[in-house]
This record gives C-alpha cells, structure tokens and sequence, in this order.
C-alpha cells in the first residue's frame, strides 16, 4: 500500500450492506491510504487517521492509483495538507447520509447541493482526489463507492481478505 492508494471496503454489518444497497454499490466505506500502515477515513466517530492493523478483519479493495496520479497527489501537497488539517477530527456527516437516501429514493430527481463541510467516507476521499486534479468537475456529496472504484485511475485492485 502506497499513499493515496484508495480502500474501498465492503460491508461487514447491517448497517453498511443498507449503504452499499442504497448507494448501488459493493462497498460501505472507504479510505486513502497515507504513509506507513496509516489512512485517512470518515466514520461515525469522525474524520480521522486510522491504523491498517484496526481493520486487520475486514474484507477490501485496495485500488492503486496509477503513478502520474500519486505524482499529482504528491506535487499538490501544499493544497491537500492544510485541506486535511482542517478536516480532521471534523464531525461525521449523518445529515448527508440522509440526503443521499434522498437523492436515490427520487429517482436522482432532486439533488442536493454539494457539501464541503462535514464529509461521509466516499466524500472525503473524492475531496482529496478532487483537490489533487485527479478527478474534476463532480459534486462530491453525491459520489459513490461505485464510483471510486469505477474511476480509471488506478493501474490495479486487490481483493484483500481478512487473514482467520
């Protein structure tokens, strides 16, 4: 694992298999990977730096980014840094999650408007990839794991298991 290598993970509960049916994809959450074992994550307890060994039992996608893209993330350190230093330890946004449901119960008839503050897991990760010029022109709330994991950015993906 690189960093910005994307971690997409599938659901493990109820309450992400109702995510990844409501938002038409595999997966219920996801991360950027940072330096060493760590990532970069919004979950309920908030946009924070996790540790690799935490998720050891979850099974993921591991999307690695083509190097012309982790070149881009590296060269834009000076946008993504201080954007991720004020994100952390933002609040989860639930009230995005209720929006989204929303979205997909109108038939994407009614949109919301793009949300820059407090972010859901696949809004944070495509804010990121945005503010690096990796991805453009896309409302950020309404991105799903699907779509991260459909972007052609990535020269591989892993399925990883958990080890029993």
């Amino acid at each position: 694992m690189k960093y910005g290598d994307i971690l997409l993970f599938k659901p493990k509960d109820l309450k992400g298999k109702l995510i990844a049916y409501i938002t038409g994809s595999q997966f219920s959450h996801a991360g950027m990977a940072l330096f060493g074992n760590q990532f970069i994550e919004a979950n309920p307890k908030g946009i924070r730096i996790s540790n690799l060994m935490q998720i050891k039992d979850r099974e993921y996608y591991l999307c690695e980014l083509c190097d012309s893209h982790r070149a881009k993330l590296l060269i834009r350190q000076y946008l993504i840094k201080p954007f991720l230093d004020t994100k952390l330890h933002d609040p989860y946004d639930y009230l995005q999650i209720a929006k989204f449901i929303l979205y997909y119960a109108s038939f994407k008839l009614w949109k919301p408007k793009e949300n820059n503050n407090p972010y859901v897991c696949f809004e944070l990760v495509s804010a990121i990839l945005e503010k690096a010029g990796i991805i453009k022109n896309v409302n950020t709330s309404l991105i799903t794991g699907k779509d991260l994991f459909n972007y052609p950015i990535y020269k591989h993906k892993s399925l990883i298991k958990p080890k029993r």
